[in-house]
């Protein structure tokens, strides 16, 4: 759970040139990181409805700017994935 920590400039770069594909990437880590979180039994469902998003920020090497922007709008994209890969109904969130 240490993902490096994404270079802004770069991701910038690739989120105008194709704002879906660089979300999609972030998704995807965000995702990973959370699956193997609900593995070793660190977050369970239930704590994906109230997530920590500089925790999960932090796992997955994303800025914390804790302004309800689009990492945690990627990491709620993720929590849903991530519910949905496990068989649960998706998380209803805020």
């Amino acid at each position: 759970m240490n993902t490096p920590i994404i270079n802004l400039n770069e991701w910038y770069i690739k989120y105008q040139k194709n704002p879906i594909q660089a979300k999609l990437e972030l998704v995807l880590i965000a995702n990973k990181e959370i699956i193997e979180a609900m593995d070793k039994h660190y977050y369970s469902i239930d704590d994906l409805k109230q997530p920590n998003y500089a925790e999960i920020c932090e796992w997955c090497g994303f800025p914390d700017f804790q302004d309800g922007g689009i990492f945690e709008t990627i990491i709620d994209t993720a929590i849903n994935l991530a519910a949905n890969l496990n068989d649960f109904k998706a998380v209803q969130l805020k």
